[in-house]
C-alpha cells in the first residue's frame, strides 16, 4: 500500500468514526480505543458565566480572573467557564490555572452583537462540528432571565457605590435610587439602563468639567477609569433632585 492510498484510508476511517461518536460513541478503528463526541449547548449557565466576566471585565480590563478566588457563586456553581472558549468568548492564562478572561467575541455576544452556533461537539477538547442554528444572548438564557434587568443588577453591583447599612462593618446593597431616577427620566426609548449608563460615560468622558477627578454630568458625578478598550464606569452618584434639569433632546 503506497503512502496515498494509506492516507486515503485513514482519512476514512477518521470521518466515520467521528460520525459514528456523535452518537453513543464508537471504537476507533485505527487505535482500538473506545471515544465519544459531546454535544455542548449554549445555555444559561453559560450566559450568565460569560456576563459575569463581562462586568469583571468592565473593572479589570483585559485582566485574567483566577476563578476559584475571585468569581462570585454564579460562576463557581455552573462550572462552564472553561467550555465557553469552544466559542471563542473565553481564553484561558497559559501562565496560571484557573484563570479565565472574556474576549472580543465575548464582548460582542454579550452586548447582543452577534450570534454563535446553538452547539459545539467536541472530541479531545477540539471542536469537531458547529451547529447551523445560530443563537443570541437572549436565546441562550432562556425565558428564566431577564437579559436588561440581569445586565442592569450587574452593573449596579460592579459600578454603582452602596451605601451604609445600620449595621457596623456592613455594607448595603441598595441601588442608588437618585441615579434610577434620573435613568428613568432621561432614557430614550427602549433604552435600557445598561445601555443608558454606557451612553452617558461616554458622553461624560467627552464634554463634561471635572471637579476633585470626577466627572460631573447630567445632575451626576462620575468617576471614570479610561480603559484599553472603553471607559470604565466606576462609581455614579446623584448630586441631587435639585442639580437635574434633565436632557435636552
Amino acid at each position: 500500500m503506497n503512502n496515498d492510498m494509506f492516507a486515503d484510508t485513514l482519512t476514512a476511517a477518521r470521518a466515520r468514526f467521528f460520525e459514528e461518536a456523535r452518537g453513543k460513541g464508537a471504537t476507533c478503528p485505527c487505535c482500538d480505543r473506545w471515544g465519544k463526541i459531546n454535544p455542548y449547548h449554549l445555555n444559561s449557565g453559560m450566559a450568565r458565566c460569560l456576563i459575569w466576566l463581562y462586568h469583571w471585565n468592565r473593572k479589570n480590563p483585559r485582566q485574567y480572573c483566577h476563578l476559584p478566588t475571585q468569581a462570585d457563586r454564579t460562576v463557581l456553581t455552573s462550572n462552564s467557564t472553561g467550555k465557553l472558549a469552544h466559542w471563542g468568548f473565553t481564553e484561558v492564562d497559559p501562565n496560571k490555572r484557573g484563570a479565565h478572561r472574556i474576549t472580543l467575541a465575548g464582548v460582542d455576544f454579550v452586548r447582543d452583537r452577534l450570534k454563535a452556533p446553538e452547539v459545539v461537539w467536541v472530541y479531545n477538547n477540539e471542536v469537531q462540528g458547529r451547529a447551523v442554528k445560530q443563537v443570541g444572548i437572549r436565546d441562550a438564557l432562556g425565558d428564566k432571565f431577564d437579559y436588561d434587568a440581569m445586565m442592569g443588577e450587574r452593573m449596579d453591583a460592579a459600578a454603582t457605590p452602596c451605601q451604609r447599612s445600620s449595621s457596623p462593618g456592613t455594607r448595603s446593597t441598595t441601588p442608588a435610587f437618585g441615579v434610577l431616577r434620573i435613568w428613568k427620566k432621561d432614557r430614550e426609548q427602549g433604552e435600557g439602563l445598561y445601555s443608558w449608563l454606557m451612553r452617558i460615560t461616554l458622553e461624560a468622558v467627552q464634554g463634561a468639567h471635572k471637579v476633585n477627578g470626577k466627572h460631573r454630568h447630567n445632575g451626576m458625578s462620575l468617576a471614570i477609569k479610561v480603559g484599553e478598550e472603553f471607559p470604565v464606569l466606576m462609581t455614579i452618584m446623584s448630586r441631587g433632585r435639585g442639580k437635574h434639569r434633565g436632557r435636552r433632546r
